[in-house]
């Protein structure tokens, strides 16, 4: 799904008067993506994290929203409203964490909330391991959003 030749297509209609049919929308990866996908073998999905906020990270506390579905098929979504979700943020040019960080609870359909704490500008890997009914669903390493902190 994140080939770079990869693409996705869609059909429009628009007050039914005009049609488009399979417009393609090229894709790019980029690591700083804020949709994390991952599959876990053994329960036959594939797991989508989705980063809301912080959109533009900044040093100190952050609201940290996220929103967590799965997929047999990639095209209908199931959302995950029983997670417990662990974060840690590492800096790692510095080797270091920090403290003060909230790991994000469930507050409405598939989405969580939290507070996660950049004490410094630079970049930042956000990793998040994730519980369901008390069993990883996550990888090892566990998946990680990249953020420039200003």
């Amino acid at each position: 799904m994140y080939d770079t030749a990869a693409f996705w297509a869609a059909d429009f209609n628009c007050n039914d008067q005009v049609y488009a049919d399979s417009v393609n929308f090229v894709l790019h990866y980029s690591s700083k993506t804020k949709i994390i996908g991952w599959d876990n073998s053994n329960l036959q999905k594939t797991f989508m994290l989705t980063l809301i906020e912080p959109s533009a990270p900044r040093v100190g506390l952050n609201t940290l929203d996220m929103m967590l579905h799965s997929t047999i098929d990639m095209s209908t979504y199931t959302e995950i409203n029983d997670a417990e979700m662990m974060i840690r943020p590492w800096m790692e040019s510095m080797g270091h964490g920090s403290s003060n960080n909230v790991d994000p609870a469930w507050i409405s359909p598939a989405k969580y909330r939290g507070t996660v704490n950049f004490n410094m500008a630079g970049e930042w890997f956000l990793y998040d391991s994730i519980k369901v009914n008390g069993t990883f669903i996550t990888n090892t390493p566990a998946p990680k959003f990249i953020m420039e902190v200003n």
